[in-house]
């Protein structure tokens, strides 16, 4: 049997695309996606508390890996570097 992550690729879809801040100045950003591509518990919670208003979430609450492991055919991030801007959940 092969192992979980046999056979998966980082894929790069197209052109880094520009995002625009929405304050009075607009700074272009770059980032990256990626299928499957890493992440911490704590930078999901922290992009989930922002999208929801609730703040930031607590990351020990909810364990995002294993939820996403057991229900998800999979996950799409989008980085700047180091820095998780986006995150796409696919069931």
């Amino acid at each position: 049997m092969k192992g979980a992550s046999e056979g998966l690729q980082t894929v790069h879809v197209g052109p880094p695309t520009p995002i625009l801040d929405s304050s009075e100045y607009h700074e272009v950003v770059t980032c990256a996606y990626e299928w499957r591509g890493e992440f911490k518990n704590s930078e999901v919670s922290a992009l989930h508390g922002n999208a929801s208003g609730s703040g930031v979430d607590d990351a020990s609450e909810t364990n995002w890996r294993s939820l996403l492991e057991r229900h998800s055919l999979g996950w799409v991030t989008a980085r700047e570097g180091n820095h998780l801007l986006g995150f796409v959940n696919v069931i």
